[in-house]
């Protein structure tokens, strides 16, 4: 803000409003905080989609062996002990 306070009594000077110098430096301020919130975003969305990815793979690694066991007749389970 320090680097800044020599524009904003210029633009002061030269009519603008408070206000409007505020919301200047707000305003930058903000689009700052929004890019690097986005960019920092972007990472964590390709976490998650690795996560979905190995939730998918789990589920699917558990699913098939189970659906194998249940389709086993229990007698013939029990015969062969």
């Amino acid at each position: 803000m320090s680097q800044r306070t020599r524009e904003i009594g210029v633009r002061m000077a030269l009519g603008a409003a408070p206000g409007d110098a505020q919301w200047m430096v707000l305003s930058h301020g903000l689009r700052i905080t929004g890019l690097r919130i986005a960019g920092g975003l972007l990472p964590s969305v390709a976490f998650a989609g690795a996560g979905a990815v190995w939730l998918i793979v789990a589920r699917l690694a558990t699913w098939y062996p189970t659906r194998r066991a249940t389709r086993v007749h229990p007698l013939s389970v029990l015969k062969c002990e």
